[in-house]
């Protein structure tokens, strides 16, 4: 699924800038929600790629237009509020998804597929509630001037391969540790909790 967020994030904000990202947002919503609750029903490995590949497309929708709808309308100390928010609640998604979806699956094997599903599903929904047109960003927000950022010492270089080298180790984590988990006959409970003291 990363291969296909990685495509379609490359274009997802310019088309937040051109329909809005309210639009943009919750169409990534609505098919990663539904990804995830078709998953919960597959058994066929092919469609199983193919519903995860769809998960990507729409996470790959959210994620960059959500970002940039957090920076419209926002400078200094007020962006960096609703920075600090959206990255405490990103954290706390992921502790809690981890451990609940642990436990959750040695209950309903297949239930933290209809958890995810119904989250990114409500989510969507609450994204339809009707807001001021200030609230859509992208083609309904008001264009901003440039600020004049100074070079430093190649601090953005420096940060996209800090992100790469963080990124690149989790990738590897997240790839390696279920079958350690498996092969020390790790119950699903704990390796939710693991995975969780981890975020």
């Amino acid at each position: 699924w990363l291969a296909v967020y990685t495509v379609v994030a490359l274009c997802s904000g310019r088309w937040s800038d051109r329909v809005g990202r309210r639009r943009v947002v919750t169409t990534g919503c609505i098919v990663a929600g539904v990804s995830c609750f078709l998953c919960g029903f597959t058994e066929s490995t092919p469609w199983l790629m193919v519903l995860t590949a769809a998960f990507g497309l729409g996470i790959g929708c959210f994620w960059p237009s959500m970002i940039a709808w957090l920076g419209d309308d926002a400078k200094d100390r007020h962006l960096m509020t609703r920075l600090t928010k959206f990255n405490l609640a990103w954290n706390v998604g992921l502790l809690t998804g981890f451990a609940l979806t642990g436990w959750l699956y040695t209950k309903w094997p297949d239930s933290p597929f209809f958890v995810a599903g119904m989250m990114m599903l409500l989510l969507a929904i609450l994204m339809l509630t009707p807001g001021r047109p200030a609230q859509d960003g992208g083609a309904h927000s008001p264009r901003m001037e440039p600020v004049h950022v100074p070079k430093g010492r190649g601090f953005r270089q420096t940060a996209w391969m800090a992100n790469f080298a963080l990124m690149f180790g989790l990738g590897g984590l997240n790839a390696l540790f279920p079958q350690l988990a498996a092969a020390l006959e790790i119950e699903a409970v704990n390796h939710g909790m693991l995975l969780a003291m981890r975020s």
